[in-house]
């Protein structure tokens, strides 16, 4: 009609209307896949909560810990004046034998064993401190851990909508082969 070539846009949106309705399975596509986004978006900003935590940490000196060196040892932590968390640790180090020291006034401990990665030591709040390792060193980790979540989304959201057109699209084929006179089904005129 000369309303749809004057109003494309119109055109295309019932276009779109038509195709919807006679691929239902589309649109349960579309909606799994908007979830797989939200869902990489979602875990990419909780990397970068992560990653604010810990870079607004005032003992950021703990990612010494991250060299592959380490070979045994344990963390100490306890708090210092303020709100100021007081870190330390002891290492061996392999290339000398003799001990690094880096003591804060402990209150809690945790193992380190050997080969093992321990690069940012936080303390909670309250009288019984627990020390955790947080994995999120840098912000470069969050970005390549936040591409990867988005990716690996927008991969998903790109299968699932493929894979849902063209099962639509077999399932409307074989529809028109073994029902060609349907009743009061709805096809997309070509």
């Amino acid at each position: 009609m000369a309303g749809d070539d004057r109003n494309p846009v119109g055109t295309m949106s019932r276009r779109w209307s038509r195709f919807a309705a006679d691929h239902p399975l589309l649109r349960v596509a579309v909606v799994i896949a908007a979830w797989a986004a939200g869902f990489s978006v979602a875990f990419g900003v909780e990397m970068f909560d992560e990653y604010q935590a810990v870079r607004g940490h005032p003992t950021e000196q703990a990612e010494v810990l991250s060299v592959a060196e380490v070979e045994t040892g344990w963390f100490e932590c306890g708090k210092g004046g303020g709100d100021r968390v007081v870190v330390g640790w002891r290492v061996a180090d392999p290339a000398d034998g003799m001990p690094r020291e880096f003591v804060g006034s402990p209150s809690c401990d945790d193992s380190v064993e050997v080969g093992e990665r321990h690069p940012v030591v936080r303390v909670a709040e309250g009288d019984d401190y627990d020390v955790y390792v947080d994995p999120v060193t840098s912000s470069g980790d969050v970005r390549r851990w936040a591409a990867i979540g988005a990716g690996a989304g927008a991969a998903l959201a790109a299968a699932y909508l493929l894979a849902a057109a063209l099962l639509s699209r077999l399932l409307s084929s074989l529809l028109d082969r073994f029902w060609p006179k349907g009743s009061g089904r709805r096809r997309l005129s070509r």
